[in-house]
């Protein structure tokens, strides 16, 4: 055993491909790869068996090192050691030797998906593929037999298969999709279409074409002969209900095949909307030494996508993080809103992909004050549906909730792209006035957030024409004293008083209100027909007084008092109303003082 450690230690420290270092990312030392969460993944010593298997490999490539079988297979043993970047030197070199070689493009991007390199494993499949078109496909040796000793893959199979699990690790269902169904056409054998079924099945539920990934399912049946890909058999019976879900929850993620359940578990929780559930057996992978294996590196992907949605890490329980650095947790919802919700789910999950159900959804959560699940399930509907205005307007509107302003500023822009020259429909409120009368409008809607993201940003200009496009619909009274006051800020903010007290022109005593109280006496006062004073006695626990006490705090600011200007804003911050615009804009103004 010592010697065969002191020769792998010799392999593994040999120099010849050092000046090939640019075909790899930096690690810390004794480290193989990066994992999404910047974390370093090393491998553990390989045993005897493997150290032995790669003696007799190296020894076959030294005696004759342009035969592309040694180069192959020396390759794929340095890889079975666990040293997966040295494998990847060792394939570069055999693709300088034989350039037009399909195999060492796909062993080269086999390495580089282990090592979370999936942009560079795309490149090589993609050479691979347009390699072996019009080819002979051939059986491919397996380096970790089956018991039966019949290998199940070919170089074509192969090369489709880890292109569609390199996009797929993308995200990019659609291509995955595509290479995974070339994949499948082969008939190659029942492993091989029980494996790229599965495959499939899953890209086509993350597209939301779910009729199309049930009849996906027919092409594998129980009585299939299946000779090494039983979890893949096993999983796709399972989609199918033929077996239950206690016989693959249980599977052990440490070992490939039982990560492959695992991870196909996950997301049929994911598809169903049991979002906690999935990404908690998600997160059992991270908490094994099992990271070379794909469900692994696919679990590792979602949890990272799902953090994406978020810049900043929150304490469990938290829904953000204050401008000030201190974290914000929700209140506890009432039943009359958790009942609501629950009628909303009910409707959700009867028919998933209707976008109304899908909005609702996420509104009913957001008004419980889980926001960050709000944004996931609206990130969701996004992936059905890219063109839907309304599902980047509510999800903008709770990333403002969660301090988030550059996302949201992006989803405003994109939903302002997405309305032009469409007819505006009046907005069901979730929360409707005594009278039940709906006041705002889908472009109303979009204007006013995409107005205050910007203010919140400090690009007052911005804010104000987006808030000017939003009043010229000309809606209703509460529509105007609501944008007028924002635009009468922004323009104070520009040192435009002049045009600020011109602004509200069209602000009256005898409007209209059915809603906005608080910003009708906002522009009263600003147009001096009611004293400052009279409004700052509100309580800012309330969103409508934490409205006022903003607007009156701003106008403090603008007429030289900046003392009572901050101390009425610093009253927000012993409030509980911490998703309320008005406590978010103090929030920031505070943050930046």
């Amino acid at each position: 055993m010592r010697t065969l450690f002191i020769l792998f230690t010799l392999v593994m420290s040999a120099s010849a491909f050092a000046q090939q270092s640019h075909l790899l990312p930096e690690v810390p030392h004794g480290s193989q790869a990066i994992s999404l969460f910047d974390q370093p993944l090393s491998m553990p010593a390989p045993n005897e068996k493997v150290l032995a298997n790669l003696v007799e490999a190296k020894a076959k490539y030294e005696a004759d090192p342009m035969d592309a079988n040694n180069i192959i297979w020396y390759g794929r043993r340095v890889a079975y050691t666990g040293d997966f970047r040295r494998a990847i030197l060792i394939f570069s070199e055999g693709i300088r030797k034989h350039p037009n070689d399909a195999r060492m493009y796909r062993h080269r991007g086999h390495r580089y998906i282990t090592i979370r390199e999936f942009d560079r494993a795309i490149e090589d499949y993609e050479i691979a593929a347009t390699l072996i078109e019009g080819t002979e496909d051939k059986i491919e040796p397996d380096g970790a037999p089956n018991p039966a000793g019949i290998p199940v893959t070919s170089t074509h199979s192969n090369i489709y298969y880890h292109l569609g699990l390199a996009y797929y690790l993308k995200h990019d269902f659609e291509n995955s999709l595509r290479v995974y169904k070339m994949g499948r056409d082969l008939n190659l054998n029942d492993d091989n279409t029980s494996s790229t079924t599965h495959w499939i099945y899953m890209n086509l539920k993350r597209l939301g074409r779910d009729q199309e990934a049930e009849e996906a399912l027919r092409h594998v049946t129980a009585d299939m002969n299946i000779i090494e890909v039983h979890n893949y058999h096993k999983l796709v019976m399972f989609y199918k209900g033929e077996v239950p879900e206690a016989e693959v929850l249980n599977a052990d993620p440490n070992i490939p095949a039982g990560a492959s359940i695992t991870y196909g578990v996950a997301n049929w929780f994911l598809y169903k909307g049991q979002q906690e559930k999935a990404y908690n057996l998600m997160e059992r992978f991270l908490k094994t030494s099992s990271w070379g294996s794909f469900g692994y590196i696919a679990a590792e992907v979602d949890l990272k996508s799902r953090e994406a949605l978020f810049s900043r890490n929150v304490p469990a329980e938290a829904q953000a993080m204050s401008f000030l650095g201190e974290p914000l947790y929700p209140a506890k919802p009432s039943e009359r809103l958790l009942n609501n919700l629950a009628e909303a789910k009910a409707k959700y999950d009867q028919n998933p992909d209707d976008v109304m159900n899908i909005i609702w959804y996420g509104r009913r959560v957001a008004y419980t004050g889980d926001y960050r699940r709000a944004i996931e399930i609206y990130s969701d509907g996004i992936k059905k549906f890219p063109n839907e205005a309304r599902l980047y307007r509510h999800r903008g509107h709770r990333y403002i909730s969660v301090r988030e302003i550059d996302r949201a500023v992006a989803d405003y822009e994109m939903a302002a792209e997405l309305i032009k020259g469409t007819e505006d429909k009046i907005e069901p409120d979730g929360a409707p006035n005594p009278q039940g009368i709906y006041l705002t409008s889908t472009h109303s809607n979009i204007y006013y957030h995409l107005g205050l993201s910007y203010f919140l940003r400090q690009e007052w200009q911005k804010s104000y024409d987006a808030f000017k496009m939003g009043q010229d619909i000309d809606l209703n009274d509460d529509n105007i004293v609501s944008a007028g006051h924002w635009m009468y800020m922004n323009l104070r903010r520009l040192v435009k008083e002049e045009e600020a007290k011109a602004s509200l022109h069209n602000i009256k005593e005898d409007m209209e209100i059915i809603e906005n109280m608080s910003y009708h006496n906002l522009t009263l006062m600003y147009k001096g027909i009611i004293p400052a004073e009279q409004l700052t006695d509100v309580d800012p626990n309330d969103p409508s007084g934490a409205a006022i006490a903003f607007g009156v705090a701003n106008w403090f600011l603008y007429n030289g008092d900046e003392e009572r200007a901050y101390d009425l804003m610093e009253r927000f911050m012993d409030t509980s109303a911490w998703s309320a615009f008005g406590f978010i804009a103090a929030e920031k103004e505070l943050s930046l003082r």
